[in-house]
């Protein structure tokens, strides 16, 4: 089988009408032993600018914890949210703390900025959005003493016995949100050395703890949803982002780096788009991506995209790249054509790219096929994530 065919990319979508779908029924994550794993998931699969979202929030905790009692959990959202919230408990959770100790308060808040001047240069990597930073059975007062933690303990069994979410957090989406983005909630696993983040005080064995709990579990606490009309099906979608640091003679970093952006088709829409590899060689005209620079263009423009694709028409701050290969070994099974960015210097930026394909069709129409959205490339995450891989101490 042919290794590598001519390829297109991609440009963006904008459609007219508005379905919200359910989102489907969430998989919670079991505890890992002596700790906790949280699951998250949106109540809705898109959201209009401007709509109200309930973001729910499943817990499991080890049975070897007796109890859960006070302590902080942070969830990080994106840009595209409104400086406000509101919560809703589970009635387990309403009922022990609120009926146990009038002093406390199911829960309390600070939603933080995306840069906080206190904050550790590990904060800022890690939370480069708006985060929430919930705090579980407080008192009034602010703090939090173990004499009151013991007795507002929540049994463990009945948490793990809930089907419903252990809270809700909602939020609005920002007015001016642009359509065909993202809306995204995290809990990231990081910030091991901050005390005063994601740390639970529990009963272990009947020993009351007032320490970071021994492991979390957080891969299943992300969440994304659309933000806009729903956007049709494409048959192009983003892959993800690479990096590659440039290095000097001696092998240390050279202070650039590229970072590559990919796209996938699967093998199944491939199929039913070209039904073979010598079919899409001849009806595929173009492929390609459309580049820019997230600083610049943080809401890409759907018409600007099309409108440079389509009729070669310039738009400010965006360029196209063509290229000139489909793989079928960089995943196995589907079809990736790539296009690498090169000698970047700044880590804090990102990259915004739209994955465009032209073809004709049985009928010898044109074709355009765009990302359902457009991806953006996190330059902070890839260079965190992969620095000490690539310069190993």
């Amino acid at each position: 089988m042919v290794k590598k065919i001519s390829a297109l990319l991609l440009a963006l979508v904008l459609c007219l009408s508005v379905v919200v779908l359910p989102a489907s029924a969430v998989e919670i994550t079991e505890a890992p032993t002596n700790g906790m794993a949280v699951t998250l998931e949106w109540d809705q699969e898109s959201y209009m600018p401007g709509d109200e979202a309930t973001l729910n929030v499943y817990v499991r905790v080890d049975e070897a914890t007796d109890m859960l009692m006070t302590g902080y959990l942070v969830i990080a959202f994106d840009d595209y949210i409104d400086a406000s919230a509101s919560f809703t408990p589970s009635d387990l959770y309403e009922s022990i703390y609120k009926d146990l100790n009038d002093n406390h308060t199911w829960m309390a808040s600070t939603l933080y900025s995306k840069i906080q001047a206190a904050n550790t240069a590990e904060e800022n990597a890690i939370y480069t959005s708006n985060y929430l930073r919930l705090s579980l059975g407080k008192n009034t007062g602010g703090s939090h003493d173990n004499a009151s933690n013991a007795k507002l303990g929540l049994p463990v069994s009945e948490i793990n016995e809930l089907e419903e979410p252990f809270f809700s957090v909602t939020v609005t989406v920002s007015a001016d949100a642009p359509e065909g983005v993202k809306l995204n909630a995290a809990m990231p696993s990081g910030l091991a050395s901050v005390t005063t983040y994601s740390t639970m005080n529990y009963r272990l064995n009947g020993t009351t703890k007032n320490v970071k709990m021994a492991s979390y579990d957080y891969s299943a606490a992300v969440a994304e949803a659309s933000i806009g009309a729903e956007v049709a099906a494409s048959i192009l979608n983003p892959l993800k982002g690479q990096i590659r640091f440039q290095k000097d003679g001696n092998g240390a970093y050279a202070g650039k780096f590229d970072v590559r952006a990919l796209a996938v088709i699967t093998g199944a829409d491939f199929e039913a788009t070209f039904g073979d590899i010598a079919t899409a060689k001849a009806n595929i005209k173009e492929a390609g991506f459309v580049f820019a620079s997230g600083a610049n263009v943080a809401a890409p423009s759907m018409d600007a995209v099309k409108a440079l694709v389509e009729n070669g028409t310039a738009a400010a701050g965006y360029s196209k790249k063509t290229v000139n290969y489909i793989s079928t070994t960089i995943d196995a099974g589907n079809y990736v054509f790539s296009c690498i960015v090169t000698d970047a210097t700044d880590n804090t930026q990102s990259l915004v790219a739209v994955g465009y394909i032209v073809y004709t069709n049985d009928a010898g129409d044109t074709v355009y096929a765009y990302y359902p959205a457009a991806q953006e490339i996190s330059f902070a995450g890839l260079f965190n994530d992969y620095y000490d891989d690539a310069f190993p101490a």
